[in-house]
């Protein structure tokens, strides 16, 4: 599918132009629902075959990826916090997603908290028999001295030969 997937509290939606290879212009735009999650007001990440945003609520972290083999609109959307409701319990506000060394979706929630999910998502092949492949893996991260978490963000290492979470972090009783 070629165009923009854009989320909005209603749902997920496709925007392109009117005919294939058609740049997007006023007069040849149109638009699609894709599916009806909803979305929170926080930035998604890209995952090497998926996005990842969080659900209007807050509380689910969930995938979307496109599916050339359904017959519906081509999108699947899958809650990949289903196992680990009780870490977003804070509610999602910031997600961030690290490739290398090991591929995982990073989180910080509304009460300051640091959880992750070690993610690794497969499109369905025909050799597959049209299944796809996942793994995820949720932890929550304990940082020393009750540290806060205020904000993350994912990127390449100083090397450049791997990627790296960056934090920013407040001590509570030293800087409330």
């Amino acid at each position: 599918y070629m165009g923009v997937v854009c989320g909005t509290q209603e749902g997920e939606w496709i925007i392109q132009a009117s005919a294939l290879n058609d740049p997007l212009t006023p007069t040849s735009l149109q638009a699609h629902k894709v599916s009806t999650y909803g979305s929170e007001f926080v930035n998604p990440v890209d995952t090497q075959s998926a996005t990842v945003f969080v659900q209007r609520y807050g509380r689910k972290v969930m995938e979307l990826s496109t599916d050339k083999y359904s017959s519906g609109s081509g999108f699947i959307g899958k809650n990949l916090s289903v196992e680990a409701k009780h870490l977003t319990v804070g509610a999602v506000q910031e997600v961030a997603y690290q490739e290398e060394l090991f591929p995982c979706v990073w989180a910080r929630t509304g009460d300051d908290k640091l959880i992750g999910c070690t993610y690794r998502y497969t499109p369905p092949t025909a050799a597959q028999g049209f299944a796809s492949g996942a793994i995820t893996a949720w932890h929550r991260h304990e940082l020393g001295t009750e540290r806060l978490v205020k904000s993350i963000t994912a990127g390449p290492s100083v090397g450049g030969d791997t990627d790296s979470l960056f934090l920013v972090t407040a001590d509570d009783v030293v800087d409330p």
